[in-house]
């Protein structure tokens, strides 16, 4: 068995996917919180907080299926 075999999902470089992801959460944050309905300034940046991390996890794993998908493409693409 080669290491390939033992591994069959590859999720691209782990740095590269948090540096995105990152991105993806700061860029949600940015888009939710005018529309956050708080007096305060705190209470926007909290309350856009928690639909933005639920985003970016959605973000992540789709990022995560996609780079899946493209892995096996390449290596039936290859046979």
């Amino acid at each position: 068995m080669g290491k390939s075999d033992k591994n069959p999902f590859h999720f691209g470089n782990p740095l590269v996917n948090l540096i995105i992801t990152a991105l993806a959460f700061l860029f949600f944050l940015w888009i939710l919180r005018p529309h956050v309905p708080a007096q305060s300034e705190i209470n926007r940046w909290i309350f856009a907080t928690l639909p933005a991390t639920a985003l970016t996890l959605t973000f992540y794993l789709c990022l995560a299926m996609y780079r899946v998908t493209v892995n096996d493409y390449k290596k039936k693409k290859k046979r």
